[in-house]
């Protein structure tokens, strides 16, 4: 029964395209390296949207967190 669905996928032409363009999207990431060291400037890129993520939602509760208790 397993092997009659994968027949059937094999025989879409959607479904052959779509393997034909994530196999070559594979081959080419497994080639091309960063042509930078990108590790560190990622991380630092990423602790600082956590920040600014924090930050907005410390905000967003301080000024919620009033009209709540007024609400009581």
């Amino acid at each position: 029964q397993d092997v009659e669905l994968v027949l059937q996928l094999l025989s879409k032409e959607e479904f052959r395209t779509a393997h034909s363009v994530h196999s070559t999207v594979s081959r080419q990431m497994r080639r091309a390296g960063p042509t930078s060291p990108l590790t560190v400037q990622a991380q630092d890129l990423c602790q600082e949207q956590l920040m600014v993520m924090i930050l907005r939602r410390s905000r967003l509760c301080m000024s919620v967190e009033p009209q709540i208790l007024r609400a009581s």
